[in-house]
């Protein structure tokens, strides 16, 4: 029986790249509630970029659809998050945009492009940088090993191998060398 020959189909990959946003954006100050989002990517690359907010924020209210956001990772293996938020200085068709419609989303991205590339160009600077330092700093009090400080790869254990744990640690991240020194057995 001759196989069947499989067709492929050149699908439409929309550049949408999930990126954090916290309140520190709004105050600096708080580290409180934060939101994952969608943005339609229109200049840069998926860890590094600027775009269009392409979903409207529940609990951020400093954010709105269509806003131009510029987002960053120091990491590759981290969402980025978001450094920036903007309104957008051109007219958009927001009720299209709410609705969905395809053609309103490539026309808010074409007129977003000089925009954003100008953001996209001002990421090296000192205060993006200092903001990228302050927001891995809090990430590292958050997944860095509670004894060591290093930041291990995830990994899992069993409950019963957990159990071992000393109880100051059992609500704490701890990487596998520090496990094992613990608890003396293997993760």
């Amino acid at each position: 029986m001759p196989r069947a020959i499989k067709r492929t189909t050149q699908e439409f990959n929309q550049p949408l790249v999930k990126i954090s946003f916290s309140a520190r954006l709004a105050r600096p100050w708080l580290s409180g509630t934060g939101e994952s989002m969608w943005v339609l990517k229109v200049a840069g690359s998926e860890m590094k970029g600027a775009g269009l907010l392409a979903n409207q924020p529940f609990l951020l209210r400093y954010a709105r659809l269509g806003d131009v956001v510029l987002y960053a990772s120091g990491h590759r293996n981290q969402k980025p998050e978001a450094l920036v938020v903007e309104r957008p200085k051109f007219e958009c068709d927001l009720a299209a945009m709410t609705a969905g419609e395809q053609p309103a989303w490539a026309t808010a991205a074409e007129r977003a492009r000089t925009q954003c590339k100008q953001l996209f160009k001002r990421l090296p600077s000192g205060d993006f940088k200092t903001s990228l330092a302050k927001i891995d700093a809090h990430q590292q009090k958050i997944l860095g090993c509670a004894i060591c400080g290093l930041r291990d790869a995830w990994w899992m254990t069993t409950n019963d191998k957990w159990a071992r744990v000393p109880k100051r640690y059992r609500n704490r991240v701890l990487c596998r060398n520090c496990f094992t020194k613990l608890t003396r057995i293997k993760p």
